[in-house]
């Protein structure tokens, strides 16, 4: 079994190297609509914080960059809390339970769904359909 949030790659969630595997998933879907969002993570992390930004939405492609300088809201999370959210529990079961902290404008993420749509969709590793296995067709058969 890979590691919580790991992207099929083994590299710890929000090193460069799952960053870029993250970027490589988000590039290879079709661009998501509804309103541009830039939505920094933070991850608090046993060997110091890592943080990045990805920026959806807007018909535009998808981009992550190092940091949060220029992202709307940032998701603040332990390193065990970001692997949860990465492999698919809900945000809203986290920020219940204390785990996830939104710091900034919360209604950028309300404002922005389709493009934390794509970014579950890159999470997941599908193609957007939420078959699960990239082809497009919402069967979940595969090619």
């Amino acid at each position: 079994m890979a590691e919580p949030g790991a992207l099929g790659g083994g590299s710890p969630i929000g090193t460069p190297a799952w960053r870029d595997r993250l970027a490589a998933r988000l590039g290879a879907l079709p661009p998501a609509g509804g309103r541009r969002l830039a939505l920094g993570q933070v991850v608090r992390a046993p060997d110091g914080e890592r943080s990045w930004t990805v920026v959806a939405g807007g018909g535009a492609p998808a981009a992550v960059h190092d940091g949060v300088t220029h992202a709307e809201v940032c998701l603040v999370a332990s390193l065990d809390a970001a692997e949860l959210l990465a492999s698919g529990t809900s945000a809203a079961d986290l920020l219940a339970d204390g785990r996830l902290k939104v710091r900034g404008d919360g209604d950028a993420l309300v404002e922005g769904h389709e493009a934390l749509a794509h970014l579950a969709a890159a999470l997941r590793g599908d193609d957007g359909t939420g078959d699960g296995d990239g082809d497009g067709d919402g069967t979940g058969e595969g090619r």
